[in-house]
């Protein structure tokens, strides 16, 4: 073992001293060659570190054992400048364009990065061997919807073409936001175009306990307030319940107002009337 290693060192030593006084050696009837610290490979005048020059065929290829069962994966430099990893130039798996953008799967990316899949998933991620998580993909639909999630109808969000996100469900139901589920936040913020203030307003008109005791009767419910049946069916818009209920408290507190004023005329007309039986 020390013989080998010390035999390496050695082939090593050489090689630099070779570079180093600028004597150029070649290797496999001149497929080879190095110079003044240079390395050209199918070149006999490297102009940089490592170059690689091939005018028919690939630049760079890997063939597995004899028995070929994988195959053969390629990398190659086009004239037009653009790398291509693959099988091939019409099979190649990424290319990288001299533009900068990044495709995989795709012989023309239009952006930094493409990613293309005619069939399965664009992105897929799956756990160790023992695949005890499962595996989580990513993909994009021929109906530019953006899935993410375990594949099919057990995705776990949806960023549909219409810009709404469904998480938990596969229909956003018309919402720019569906949620099959529970949301937990620290704080919410709803905004609302209009507000219950208007209670207040001298033109208001306040229906007096008569009515609202009749309507509560009749319909088993408060005035303005949607119905159990109407909730069940189409959910509580949140920033408008919370108008509907501050108008309610709103309202009680201009009954609780008029109240005090007829209890004050009420304890006024008493001592009036104790005044005169005395």
């Amino acid at each position: 073992m020390k013989f080998i290693r010390l035999l390496i060192v050695l082939c090593m030593f050489l090689m630099v001293s070779n570079v180093v006084y600028g004597e150029e050696w070649h290797v496999n009837n001149g497929n080879l060659y190095v110079n003044t610290a240079k390395v050209g490979i199918g070149t006999t005048t490297p102009q940089a570190k490592l170059e690689i020059s091939a005018n028919n065929g690939y630049e760079i290829k890997f063939v597995d054992d004899v028995a070929n069962i994988y195959g053969e994966r390629t990398m190659y430099l086009l004239s037009d400048e653009e790398l291509h990893f693959g099988a091939g130039h019409t099979n190649s798996q990424m290319v990288l364009k001299s533009s900068g953008n990044l495709g995989l799967g795709s012989q023309n990316p239009q952006a930094r990065l493409e990613i293309s899949a005619n069939n399965g998933y664009e992105i897929k991620f799956v756990d160790d061997v023992a695949n005890i998580y499962g595996e989580r993909t990513m993909y994009l639909l021929s109906d530019e919807e953006l899935h993410f999630g375990s594949g099919g109808t057990n995705d776990k969000m949806i960023l549909h073409s219409d810009g709404s996100l469904s998480v938990g469900t596969q229909s956003s139901g018309g919402y720019k936001l569906a949620v099959d589920g529970t949301i937990g936040a620290r704080e919410l913020v709803v905004t609302q175009d209009t507000w219950s203030d208007f209670v207040f307003e001298d033109e208001f008109k306040l229906k007096s306990l008569e009515e609202v005791e009749k309507f509560i009767k009749n319909k088993k419910h408060l005035p303005d307030i949607p119905s159990e049946k109407d909730v069940l069916a189409k959910g509580v818009s949140v920033g408008e319940m919370q108008k509907l209920l501050l108008q309610k408290i709103e309202e009680l507190t201009l009954y609780v107002i008029d109240l005090k004023k007829q209890n004050t005329e009420q304890d006024k007309l008493i001592a009036d009337l104790r005044n005169i039986v005395q």
